[in-house]
């Protein structure tokens, strides 16, 4: 017999291109009701533009100095702005835009790839010979403010693998049989940064931010510690603090939080792809005629856990129809405003 074999692995490392992301995150003075400075239009420094009036739902008019009074304040509200970052006070230099946001980051995307190829040929004498090739693939992508500017650092992990042999045997001189099987798997994961990205998703529990605002239903069971587990169900209600929404109205580029989720997915998820295959054929020729019988089987599977909003989604943003409504989606969660909140009965793996 003669044996034939090839193996090669390749490693990628490299930097994508970074997006500037600008935002106007709230100030020290915006998170305890002082809207006084809080301006908005055509600017190119600080004190110009328009100053936003914060709109008093119980009189229709402004506040007196654009200031929400301390006792109006609530606390649960001011709990949940504060999950923003601060504002680094670096604006847009470009004429007239300096209202247009207080804050930029970058996402500074990740690249790496891992690839592993071997392949396996054999002749075991003139009538059967054989062959086996396995592929093992992953790239990994991490970028950070997946959650809100300045939060959430993620990896899209991409691994997948794929094994493939036939055997082709010689019956008699016009008798040959082929046998085929395969088995392929494939993820499209996010899961939790590692080495110098990591980050532990569970410091996005309710119970740790100490932040537990009210749900219609309660939570499901989830497991601990955090994990994709391919081999289960997915459906696991980590007990994650809500999404927020704060944008509209007049200030531009109100920021949003929303923890621990990326691309309709709770984190850490994985979509997984899995195939097993076989097929077997024989060729038969007789005189001036050929035939060719087979059977060909496949089984497959496919998961792909979504539904984030089991935790909650409160909407605090501008909404010019509620009658609650300031005019500024941080104004209205201090004063434990919201114009919608809506809440997933349960999350499931589908």
């Amino acid at each position: 017999g003669t044996l034939f074999f090839f193996a090669s692995q390749e490693f990628t490392d490299d930097l994508r291109e970074s997006v500037l992301v600008r935002n106007n995150m709230p100030t020290a003075l915006e998170r305890v009701g002082n809207f006084s400075q809080t301006y908005f239009g055509n600017a190119n420094g600080p004190g110009q533009g328009t100053l936003q009036a914060i709109i008093d739902p119980l009189t229709g008019q402004a506040f007196p100095g654009n200031v929400i009074p301390q006792n109006r304040i609530n606390p649960l509200g001011a709990a949940m702005v504060n999950l923003l970052m601060m504002p680094n006070d670096i604006h847009n230099p470009a004429n007239n835009q300096y209202n247009a946001a207080n804050n930029l980051v970058e996402t500074l995307p990740r690249h790496s790839r891992t690839n592993t190829t071997l392949r396996l040929d054999v002749v075991l004498g003139e009538r059967l010979r054989g062959s086996w090739r396995f592929i093992k693939d992953r790239q990994d992508n991490i970028s950070n403010n997946a959650f809100s500017p300045g939060i959430g650092l993620t990896n899209n992990a991409v691994p997948g693998k794929i094994s493939t042999g036939s055997i082709t045997a010689v019956l008699s001189p016009s008798m040959v049989n082929e046998t085929t099987f395969g088995y392929a798997w494939n993820s499209y994961s996010w899961i939790e940064p590692k080495g110098e990205f990591a980050e532990d998703y569970r410091k996005y529990y309710r119970s740790a931010a100490g932040i537990d605002p009210p749900k219609l239903y309660p939570f499901g069971p989830y497991r601990d510690p955090q994990g994709v587990g391919y081999e289960y169900d997915q459906a696991d209600q980590y007990p994650y603090l809500p999404t927020m929404n704060y944008s509209g109205g007049n200030r531009a580029n109100l920021a949003n939080y929303n923890p621990a989720s990326a691309a309709n997915r709770i984190l850490p998820a994985g979509n997984r792809n899995l195939r097993w295959s076989f097929a077997n054929n024989l060729s038969w020729t007789r005189g001036r005629h050929s035939f060719k019988f087979g059977v060909s089987t496949e089984w497959a599977s496919k998961t792909e856990p979504l539904s984030p909003n089991y935790r909650g989604n409160y909407n605090f943003g501008h909404d010019a129809q509620n009658p609650l409504n300031t005019g500024n989606g941080y104004a209205n969660a201090l004063l434990g405003n919201f114009s919608t909140y809506t809440e997933l009965t349960d999350r499931v793996d589908r």
